[in-house]
């Protein structure tokens, strides 16, 4: 970048410039073995919205982030923005490629359009992938629940740090987790009915092919 712009050659400068796209969630610092220092900027990378084939060969645990607002409450989604933003997944994966430099052993990160492969430490290995609305988190087959639940718990908070710095609360953005029975739940909303006993034994109704399939809480114990 900076031999295309002679103007931006100073440190000073390009300091300045870093210190801009990291606080935008644009740029992520990756630090290898060597503590060798790599900037990464998915955003330079051409977003495929045609894409329909997933590139991922995980076929362990996995979760996805839907901003449809068909899990959500009708009212509670009325004041939403109801779709995928154009830069939220590179913000994504920049925010995961930072928090992956704090454990040991991270791979190397790997990013294209639509498409990161990157861990947490050496056994949490995970792909991300964009599809219409939806961003599916997938993991290698033989995934643990105790990894599952790290992952999803991580990127529940990485959700949170995008929302608070860079597009606040008003955009709908649902945690699916798989039932072992097909269907998905509401993360946050299975987390609440669990920390109920009240409730712990009462029905949810999640799905993402838009079926009516009913599952209690116990079918989805891989995830809580």
């Amino acid at each position: 970048i900076w031999s295309c712009y002679p103007e931006y050659s100073e440190l000073e400068v390009q300091k300045f410039i870093k210190t801009i796209m990291e606080n935008m969630l644009l740029l992520s610092c990756y630090h290898d073995k060597y503590e060798e220092i790599t900037y990464i900027i998915p955003s330079l990378l051409r977003f495929d919205s045609e894409r329909k084939k997933s590139k991922s060969k995980y076929t362990g645990p996995h979760f996805v982030l839907d901003f449809s607002s068909e899990f959500l409450n009708p009212k509670e989604a009325r004041n939403l923005v109801c779709y995928l933003p154009f830069g939220l997944f590179e913000r994504l994966v920049c925010l995961c490629i930072t928090h992956s430099t704090v454990y040991n052993g991270s791979m190397i990160p790997e990013i294209e359009a639509n498409y990161a492969k990157l861990s947490f430490g050496v056994c949490v290995k995970f792909e991300i992938e964009v599809f219409n609305n939806t961003i599916q988190v997938l993991t290698k087959e033989g995934t643990s629940s105790k990894q599952a639940r790290f992952l999803v718990k991580t990127f529940s908070s990485i959700i949170g740090a995008i929302k608070k710095n860079w597009i606040g609360r008003k955009i709908a953005i649902s945690l699916l987790v798989p039932s072992k029975k097909g269907g998905y739940g509401e993360y946050y909303d299975l987390v609440n009915r669990r920390h109920r006993k009240t409730q712990r034994n009462k029905e949810v109704l999640p799905n993402l092919n838009r079926r009516s399939i009913i599952a209690s809480l116990s079918d989805y114990r891989f995830w809580l």
